[in-house]
């Protein structure tokens, strides 16, 4: 699970995976400029780890060096009163470009599964 001090790496795995994913398909200089929101999304996801919603979690992927290359945000879904506990909503999965392809978003997804 995600701690307050991750809130950082968690920003950056948020920008640069943006970054690449929507490379042409968003406005090239929206892309280029997503490093200047970095401050609100650090206070954001710090925000949300240190108190998340009810019924939520942010998960984090780490590499060999205990740094967050990824993370989830999943919990049950918020808009109804009484969900069913076997239905979760998946609002957010993102992986640091540098590791596509070596199993990390496979094992987020899987986590946030459970």
């Amino acid at each position: 699970m995600a701690q307050p001090g991750d809130a950082d790496a968690i920003a950056d795995v948020h920008i640069r995976s943006w970054q690449v994913a929507y490379a042409g398909l968003l406005d090239e200089e929206l892309l280029d400029n997503l490093d200047s929101t970095r401050r609100r999304r650090r206070d954001n996801w710090e925000r949300i780890i240190s108190k998340p919603p009810d019924r939520t979690v942010t998960l984090v992927a780490e590499d060999d060096e205990s740094r967050v290359v990824g993370f989830a945000n999943c919990g049950l879904p918020l808009e109804f009163e009484d969900p069913d506990p076997d239905v979760a909503e998946l609002s957010a999965i993102y992986l640091h470009p540098d590791f596509y392809g070596r199993g990390f978003g496979t094992a987020l997804w899987e986590e946030a599964a459970a």
